[in-house]
């Protein structure tokens, strides 16, 4: 049987205490440890903000560069009226562009400055002309097309009206593949005075076509419009999507028709957010035609926005009027005078049989351009010897 011994009892109390001011010690170290890692907390709060200030005094003072643009103008897509070199005085200009943004903070990257810098200044608003002759010569030249015509027409009297420049609201031209939708575009942007450019849509696959893309990617740029008016520099181009009942769906990269939606709708268009770009661009004064050979398939969301045109089939008898003008566009691309080219009696019936056989002015305009090149020149061999 064990014997009790009083020297045990008081070794036990002795490392009772022991513990006791152990733990007493720990929980003050825990304490002052935890006021020390929030006092750094707070200095480096304090650091950071007086960094941050630093920064900003730096952009605004040693880099004056960054915000030229953003203070040339209260608002920056405001009508300006001055001129530029060489301009006429009452050309109107706008700002289409409000900034180029740089997402990752550093204030040197500069090249999507340095390669859209023409939509940061003031662009003109250009084109009108004379409503009266301009719907003469597109229903000399296009008949069958009498609504886009009368369209068309009504514009340029509104900027002759005192707009000052052209403006037509959108519209989809539907009909036949070959009737002339897009060689209408050309015909009436070159009647405005206006530039165009056109983009087509057929098999478009992702939205990146219309919308652009972001940066980061190597094949990243910008949207479509901010494209089209930085080669143009123009404020106000004819801008197309043709074949737009074409396009494929685009799922998770984007549906390409979806896109086109707020470059449409004239309140949104004002300020349409470019992802490249990292900006807004007013696109309100854009021309858009889009042509598309069917609706059925087509979204409400994009019918609403758009003025629908139904486009008819030429007869017979527009052949007459059409081939001239269009032996014109051959010489013009071959660059070579129109006289040099065959006269039109002498294969108007050849073209003739072909339009009855395709319905289809491509391809009249394909063999007019061929036969006319053989006009020019034809192997030795196949060469008319007059002995």
């Amino acid at each position: 049987m064990h014997s009790y011994r009083p020297g045990d009892f008081r070794l036990d109390i002795h490392d009772m205490e022991a513990a006791r001011l152990g733990i007493h010690e720990m929980e003050t170290a825990s304490k002052a440890l935890n006021a020390e890692m929030a006092a750094r907390q707070e200095t480096r709060r304090a650091e950071d903000a007086t960094f941050a200030k630093i920064g900003r005094l730096f952009c605004e003072v040693m880099v004056p560069a960054v915000k030229p643009e953003a203070t040339a103008h209260e608002r920056p897509f405001e009508l300006d009226n001055s001129s530029n070199s060489g301009a006429s005085t009452d050309q109107k200009h706008i700002r289409v562009l409000d900034a180029v943004g740089d997402p990752d903070g550093g204030i040197f990257s500069s090249s999507p400055k340095d390669r859209y810098s023409k939509l940061l200044k003031p662009l003109p608003l250009v084109g009108g002309g004379d409503p009266d002759a301009v719907w003469r010569t597109l229903e000399r030249e296009f008949p069958w097309m009498s609504e886009a015509n009368d369209t068309f027409a009504a514009a340029v009297a509104v900027s002759a009206a005192g707009r000052g420049y052209f403006r037509c609201p959108p519209m989809l031209l539907v009909g036949s593949p070959g009737v002339g939708k897009t060689r209408w575009t050309r015909r009436a942007a070159e009647l405005a005075n206006i530039p165009r450019q056109a983009l087509s849509l057929a098999g478009a696959r992702s939205s990146m076509s219309v919308a652009g893309s972001e940066r980061g990617w190597s094949n990243a740029r910008a949207s479509f419009p901010a494209e089209a008016i930085q080669s143009l520099a123009c404020a106000n181009p004819l801008l197309v999507f043709d074949e737009v009942d074409k396009s494929a769906d685009g799922g998770r990269n984007g549906d390409a028709v979806e896109a086109t939606l707020p470059m449409l709708e004239k309140e949104t268009a004002a300020r349409y957010f470019d992802m490249f770009l990292l900006g807004n661009l007013n696109l309100s004064y854009v021309t858009w035609v889009l042509t598309a050979n069917a609706i059925g398939a087509m979204p409400d969301t994009l019918l609403s926005r758009v003025k629908i045109v139904k486009v008819g089939r030429p007869d017979r008898r527009c052949l007459d009027t059409l081939i001239p003008s269009m032996l014109a566009e051959v010489a013009a691309e071959l660059g070579v005078d129109v006289s040099s080219l065959p006269d039109p009696s002498t294969f108007m019936v050849s073209l003739a049989k072909i339009y009855e056989e395709t319905a289809s002015i491509r391809a009249v305009r394909a063999r007019m351009e061929e036969m006319s090149q053989c006009h020019m020149w034809t192997p030795p061999s196949r060469r008319l010897r007059l002995v």
